[in-house]
């Protein structure tokens, strides 16, 4: 059974393509980070919106991000494989933290925008990806949206 967020994934994996996802954020968001600047008395924004690209589902991603971003070590990942959960580390071999997640997007993500993504899905070439990713991002700051693109 496929996805609301990618016609070939199923509830249980992914289809090993890429996607592009984009999470709406919590208005808290503005400034924080690439919205620090934005000017409170100038045109309100129609939402604050990261977009972003993976290899996983995106609402694994999506708790990617979260987990990452409460300060967790580690998450559990189905997308590969047979359906079953894989531990996954956010450290290196050396113990170090690394970067598994946006800061932004897990602190404030709200939900998923299945509606803003999903025609875009999924996606056979990475390269491809990266430049759907970015047009997707530049598409919805057109339409008002104030867009932070991983």
């Amino acid at each position: 059974m496929p996805t609301i967020h990618c016609p070939e994934c199923t509830g249980t994996t992914a289809c090993g393509k890429s996607h592009v996802y984009v999470i709406e954020l919590d208005a808290a968001a503005a400034g924080h980070g690439p919205f620090r600047d934005d000017d409170p008395a100038g045109t309100p924004p129609r939402g604050y919106l990261y977009v972003g690209m993976t290899r996983h589902k995106p609402e694994c991603r999506f708790q990617q991000h979260r987990r990452f971003a409460t300060g967790e070590d580690d998450f559990e990942c189905r997308c590969f494989g047979d359906g079953e959960p894989v531990r996954r580390t956010f450290r290196d071999h050396d113990g170090h933290r690394r970067t598994g997640g946006n800061r932004l997007a897990g602190e404030f993500g709200r939900w998923l925008r299945a509606r803003l993504h999903r025609r875009h899905n999924p996606i056979a070439d990475p390269d491809e990806a990266l430049q759907r990713e970015a047009e997707l991002a530049d598409e919805l700051r057109a339409q008002g949206y104030r867009v932070h693109q991983a």
